[in-house]
């Protein structure tokens, strides 16, 4: 076969095995076996790992669902060195081909490997327990080690503190319920932990808060109910995010986490106040729990998860709620109804003291809708971008005066519930990107409205983006108003018709379309955008590497979402 220009020779023979021929050229090599049916794979297979590169089960079944090895050239021998080793068995009886029950001890030769993940396999402990005096059981170089879906893992090596360059521990679905005592050794090196589904783990070693360099501690639906008194001694922590509803207590040591910079707490109420955290500036927690936070009011992101059963309880929200009265200090404020069987509406005068507010993310999920007081935004006064999904827009009393919003960059209104009139009342001369989606009440007479009432007054409009809205056509008279931009992106769903041989001459108009098809009858253009957001959401998250924390990769996604539109756009001048 050929990859990349370079010739690779390979051939199987009676014991599976393959030969390569080497280019010391090549950085990384990929090799593949064609395998005709499932395999069984044993120990001795592992002694000539360097020139295993890839094996694949069968024809049909790909790569990642087999063993992978990504290897290097050694710049001084021009031999294969394994740096990566991937184990992938979803232990199907038929088609499971790692039958042994422990990793072959010749691994631990592999000085260049610095990384192993294995999932699904059938694995009992990583290494054999009998004496092996060839064999330390320890691989010298190892900084990443990642175990996951392990049925018969019942747990860690007792050895795993000699593993002196082991820098992040990845542990998901095990039935461990114990973490090695040893852990303790890895001072120097371990950096960050991440333990997830293990539901059997409720407890954490003494020695864990010996870790003085670890700087991120992550558990997901992982009961510890107990922290060890020493957990203050972990100084470089900097992100910490587990369920503290499972805890009693913090340990007194708490408070000498002073470089924490990261907590998320669960969405569940817990029953005790945090101390002081001087660095604490991103925080993910319950509703109910923002009064155990009395004593750390500068937080500057504030993700916040609301869930209750019966309307009775919109009381206590209100009470809880109030307590942000204090925390000034937010730049970034990110509110998620959950699963509220009524219409929640947040209480007046919740964004009084938010003078340093930039980012807002207002988001309803199972629930009929969470309600807005639209003419209480004006006291955000650095507002730059707005998110609002299943909402409805309230105002306390009949609008006198525009809603101005001067620095308002971007808003996002997606499956907006009621009447949209109320948006014509916003004023925000510097909004350049406008993201309409799912807003079935937004008609040609509101969007008439909107543009009469927004277009004006902007001076850098660059994105309109509807999307699955109920407007039906696009007309001059629409954009009439629109003052001097720097281009404008239009992207509309649906098939509306778009009148673009009448547009103003001065305005160059980008019209996103989708594989550039365009059908034009009697001089109007049919914009035929199906698929094509399907297409960028795609290539939006691919560009924020599908990082999504809570509320906000919305924003890092809508600013991915914009580069691409300028990016694939197809430019018409009209006039």
């Amino acid at each position: 076969m050929e990859e990349n220009g370079n010739n690779v020779q390979s051939s199987t023979n009676d014991s599976n095995t393959l030969s390569i021929k080497k280019q010391k050229t090549r950085n990384i090599l990929t090799a593949l076996t064609p395998w005709k049916s499932p395999f069984k794979i044993d120990a001795e297979d592992f002694e000539n790992i360097q020139e295993i590169l890839r094996l694949k089960i069968s024809d049909d079944e790909p790569l990642s669902h087999a063993v992978g090895y990504v290897a290097t050239i050694d710049p001084d021998t021009g031999q294969y060195r394994v740096t990566d080793l991937k184990l992938r068995d979803y232990g199907d009886t038929v088609r499971s081909w790692y039958t042994q029950p422990h990793l072959p001890n010749s691994l631990c030769n592999l000085d260049a490997l610095i990384k192993i993940e294995i999932c699904g396999t059938q694995i009992e402990t990583l290494f054999s327990e009998d004496d092996d005096a060839d064999y330390p059981k320890v691989i010298p170089n190892l900084r990443n080690l990642k175990l996951e879906s392990m049925p018969r893992l019942q747990c860690l090596p007792s050895n795993i503190g000699s593993f002196s360059k082991l820098q992040k521990l990845k542990l998901t679905e095990l039935l461990i319920d114990a973490l090695p005592d040893s852990l303790s050794s890895l001072v120097e090196s371990l950096k960050a932990v991440v333990i997830t589904y293990c539901e059997n783990l409720t407890h954490l070693p003494y020695g864990f808060g010996q870790l003085h360099s670890l700087k991120r501690f992550v558990t997901y639906k992982t009961p510890i109910q107990h922290l060890p008194d020493n957990f203050g001694n972990l100084t470089n922590l900097q992100e910490l995010e587990m369920e503290f509803h499972h805890l009693t207590q913090l340990p007194p040591g708490f408070t000498n986490l002073t470089n924490l910079h990261t907590l998320g707490t669960g969405t569940v109420a817990f029953n005790f106040p945090v101390p002081h955290l001087p660095k604490l500036y991103y925080l993910t927690t319950s509703v109910y729990n923002i009064h155990q936070f009395a004593q750390t009011p500068n937080v500057g992101e504030l993700d916040i998860c609301c869930h209750c059963d019966n309307a009775t309880e919109a009381t206590v929200l209100d009470l809880e709620f109030s307590h942000l009265s204090t925390w000034s200090n937010l730049v970034s404020l990110a509110v998620t109804l959950f699963g509220h069987p009524f219409e929640y509406t947040l209480p007046k005068g919740l964004f009084t003291n938010f003078t340093k507010l930039k980012d807002l993310f207002l988001c309803c999920s199972k629930s009929p809708a969470l309600g807005v007081y639209i003419d209480e935004l004006p006291c955000l006064l650095q507002l730059n971008k707005m998110q609002l999904n299943d909402c409805v827009l309230k105002s306390k009393e009949a609008l006198a005066h525009p809603v101005t919003l001067l620095n308002l960059n971007s808003i996002n209104l997606c499956n907006m519930k009621g009447n949209l009139e109320l948006l014509s009342a916003i004023r925000a001369p510097c909004l350049s990107w406008i993201y309409l989606d799912d807003c079935s009440t937004l008609d040609d007479i509101t969007f008439g409205n909107l543009c009469t009432s927004w277009f004006p007054h902007l001076r850098k409009l660059h994105c309109l983006f509807a999307r699955r809205c109920s407007i039906a056509n696009i007309r001059p008279d629409h954009f009439q108003h629109l003052g001097e931009t720097n281009g404008l992106f239009i992207c509309l769903d649906d098939n509306p018709i778009f009148h673009g041989s009448e547009m103003p001459s001065r305005v160059a108009y980008h019209l996103c379309l989708n594989s550039a098809r365009r059908s034009i009858v009697s001089g109007e253009q049919r914009i035929i955008a199906k698929g094509l957001w399907a297409f960028i959401f795609e290539k939006a998250v691919e560009a924020t590497r599908g990082r999504t924390y809570y509320n906000k990769a919305q924003w890092s996604q809508s600013q991915a979402i914009y580069g691409l539109l300028q990016e694939f756009a197809v430019t018409e001048i009209y006039g």
